[in-house]
This record gives structure tokens, sequence and C-alpha cells, in this order.
């Protein structure tokens, strides 16, 4: 199974759509998740229930609450995505533990559960609970190509920001360092990702890697 989610930064809501109808959006990463049917929001999913429980804040080591204390949303309605647009989500295989693969094209983690499973059979990826592949969240198509130490103003979590290229379409984003693309209710605040030129290295005092 795969969710294709569209974050932008300007606003920090990160948007899934299914089909002409059926859509979702997330302001917090995932850990509150907005459904709309036809335009009209007709349900909102707590991964931790009440708003005093939502994660607004940094966390070097990320956000993590108990699980088995609430009760969390986010699961029934993916079941429910895979069992009804199979055709465009795919299927769930959300108690796998018959390995992953990672980077370097090698099965790790077999006896492992990890996220929502995988998102096929044949790529065998691991997905988070967001739906998202993991050579999507861990950027597996670009290279870090500068670095700067974190700025006293910033407020998110990682100790730098980085520029990433991408090997096949040349974009560059600067991004916090190993940050996802798309927030998810771990880390829920990152910085961007902001497509920029290769001169914004230089123009925020970044370092380029030789």
């Amino acid at each position: 199974m795969k969710l294709t989610w569209k974050y932008d930064p300007n606003t920090k809501v990160a948007k899934c759509v299914i089909n002409e109808s059926l859509y979702y959006e997330t302001p917090d990463g995932g850990q509150t998740i907005n459904k709309y049917y036809n335009s009209q929001l007709v349900n909102v999913i707590h991964k931790y229930g009440d708003e005093t429980l939502k994660f607004t804040t940094m966390a070097p080591a990320g956000n993590h609450l108990n699980l088995e204390e609430f009760i969390d949303g986010w699961v029934d309605e993916v079941i429910f995505l895979s069992e009804t647009y199979p055709d465009i989500v795919g299927k769930l295989y959300l108690s796998w533990k018959n390995g992953f693969k990672n980077k370097d094209g090698n099965i790790e983690g077999v006896g492992e559960l990890r996220g929502f499973g995988v998102n096929d059979l044949e790529d065998m990826l691991s997905i988070n609970r967001l739906c998202i592949p993991s050579n999507i969240t861990e950027w597996w198509d670009w290279d870090i190509i500068a670095f700067k130490d974190q700025r006293e103003n910033e407020t998110f979590y990682e100790k730098r920001l980085c520029w990433k290229k991408n090997r096949t379409t040349g974009e560059v984003v600067r991004v916090g360092d190993g940050q996802s693309p798309v927030p998810c209710c771990v880390f829920p605040l990152i910085h961007g990702p902001w497509p920029v030129e290769e001169s914004d290295i230089e123009a925020n005092g970044g370092t380029r890697i030789s």
C-alpha cells in the first residue's frame, strides 16, 4: 500500500488525494487527519485523541506516547482505503514480518513489525503511519550537497540544515538534516523542504560537500 502526500511548507498542511471525491489533510504530521468527501469535512481522525495531547514543540529524539493507551482511528481508515480502493492505494500488509528492503537492496528486519508494513510484495519497502514508502521518507534519490549548523532562531528539531539534490531531476531543496519530505506524527515540525537554487547555499551560509 502506498499513499501519496503533497506537503506545502508555507501552509504546513499535507494533502493526500484518493480520487476526485475523496481526500485527506493533516496540519500536524498525522496526529490529526481531516477526511473530506465532495469537499465537505466528514470526519476528523485522531491518533492521540484530545487536543491537549497534540505535539506542537520540537523534540530532538522525536515525540512518542504509549499507543496502547489510545485508539488510533487512522488504522481503521487505512484498512477501509485498502479494501475500497485497492486499484489506487494497493493492498495493506499491516502485520508484515518477512523483512524490508533497505537502500542498498538488502533485506533487513525479518521478524520485525515496522510502521504499517510494506508498500507491496515486490519492492518490500517499509511504509510509515501515513503509508509513505521508505525510499521517499529517507530521500533515496537525493544526495546531500551542503550543510549548515542550526540557526539560533530556528524551531525545527534537528541540529543543522542541509541542501539535497535529486540525482535525476537536479532539483535542490533546503531541509532539516534527517527530516522526511513530509512531517509525521513523531516529527511534526520540519524545516521546509524549500525548493531553492544552488546559490541558496552561499546565501544562507552553507558549506558545500566536495
